[in-house]
């Protein structure tokens, strides 16, 4: 089983001007996801949507989508969220915090060398009024994403933003799951 440690919440660059950061927005969560055997991944930028209009509004897809890449090509400010994710996992050891008082944190130099993938999780507006209808608005969204990536792999070639993976069908079919989908991109230099 993957697993994913959420270690900020609602994180916002300090200082925006001073790294020239115009289109940065606030990603839900920063966190680090694992695979099968325990071993770190990737650090994920993760943004969650729960209604129509979180996805096609003023702070919808579209903007954070644009917003993330253009915050991940920074790649001083990748460096420090890297450095940030390793001293935040030693702290959490070292409170015993999170199940990790037994884990080895790898070294700052594995945090270093790891990728950046960014998620979107779409909870269809789980026990919301406004719901997000999985059937035309998955198709809107994908063309969303698409659009984006394919505006960016042209602006900057030095930037390879992935296809999207749609994770709708690998959840585990519940009440609460099946209004729950996400998609998740790789970003990185070429």
């Amino acid at each position: 089983m993957r697993l994913i440690t959420i270690y900020d919440l609602e994180f916002e660059q300090p200082n925006k001007s001073k790294y020239g950061i115009k289109d940065a927005n606030k990603p839900d969560m920063f966190a680090i996801k694992y695979n099968e055997n325990g071993k770190m991944e990737s650090i994920c930028l993760v943004e969650v949507k729960s209604t129509e209009s979180a996805i096609t509004g003023n702070c919808g897809v579209d903007k954070h989508l644009k917003g993330m890449i253009s915050y991940v090509k920074n790649t001083d400010l990748m460096e420090k969220r890297r450095e940030e994710a390793h001293n935040i996992m030693v702290q959490y050891k070292d409170l015993k915090l999170r199940g990790l008082d037994s884990y080895s944190i790898p070294s700052m130099e594995d945090y270093k060398k790891l990728p950046i993938e960014i998620i979107f999780v779409f909870s269809h507006g789980y026990n919301l009024d406004s719901k997000i209808d999985k059937g035309q608005t998955s198709q809107t969204i994908r063309s969303i994403i698409n659009s984006v990536i394919e505006e960016e792999n042209k602006n900057d070639p030095r930037i390879e933003v992935g296809d999207p993976i749609d994770y709708s069908s690998n959840i585990v079919s519940g009440k609460e799951s099946q209004r729950i989908s996400a998609y998740r991109l790789t970003v990185k230099s070429k």
